[in-house]
């Protein structure tokens, strides 16, 4: 539980304990233990960006997967480091209606290494054909037609069969 000293006096809060879970770190930690190897992912909220840069740079964990945040992109150094890691150059777009997301799940799919997005990639998923793959999404090329779903359906019933909790239900 979660105690707060308030005047000398130890309060335990369990509203906020309930929220105090390893449900994000695990959730960041099982998309990059099942990710393939060499694969790009796109990402979108902020525990994403940080989460997955604490595991990857602090904690070790799969920094053969590239990581690109949608958040980051209009800093000129996180592009240079896209860039270095991937070869993907990433261009500010010049209006609201330029897709850079889409441009990006182009380049990336171009590097031939499999690319995946989380659930707030609505340009990209509207762009391209998409397979469920654990907690992501793999993005396939334009044209490209899904595997059957039996298969999909096995794949992801491995995957999920293989992710940790940090907790028991």
């Amino acid at each position: 539980p979660i105690v707060v000293f308030i005047a000398g006096t130890a309060l335990v809060l369990p509203y906020l304990a309930r929220v105090h879970t390893p449900a994000v770190e695990m959730g960041l930690r099982n998309m990059l233990e099942t990710a393939p190897p060499n694969a790009i992912i796109l990402g979108a909220p902020d525990e994403f960006y940080f989460g997955m840069n604490y595991l990857q740079g602090a904690v070790g964990l799969r920094t053969d997967v590239a990581v690109i945040t949608n958040g980051q992109l209009g800093l000129a150094y996180y592009r240079e480091r896209v860039r270095q890691r991937t070869g993907i150059v990433i261009e500010r777009p010049d209006s609201a209606d330029e897709k850079l997301s889409v441009t990006i799940a182009e380049q990336a799919l171009a590097t031939r290494r499999r690319v995946f997005i989380d659930g707030y990639q609505l340009h990209v998923a509207q762009s391209f054909p998409l397979v469920p793959f654990g907690l992501l999404y793999e993005v396939l090329p334009r044209g490209s037609n899904p595997p059957p779903i039996e298969d999909v359906f096995e794949l992801n019933k491995r995957l999920y069969e293989a992710y940790r909790f940090g907790y028991t239900f």
